[in-house]
């Protein structure tokens, strides 16, 4: 129970945070999608969960360089 609620709100954040994303220009877009990248995999180790893949890797930016891959 404790484990769906944190990975709830993670996802929860994660929406949020790639909507913010998807605003900036694209230099600040691929350093802004690293650094989330690097905060979901030590959020990983701590939860020991994995996120739907899906719901991570919506990206509708052709522009963008990187694909975000939750595994």
């Amino acid at each position: 129970m404790r484990n769906n609620l944190v990975n709830n709100i993670i996802k929860a954040k994660l929406e949020l945070t790639n909507s913010c994303i998807r605003t900036l220009p694209n230099p600040m877009r691929r350093q802004a999608e690293a650094t989330k990248d690097a905060v979901l995999e030590a959020l990983r180790t701590v939860t020991g969960e994995y996120l739907n893949e899906k719901e991570n890797t919506k990206h509708t930016n052709k522009d963008s360089l990187q694909k975000v891959d939750i595994d």
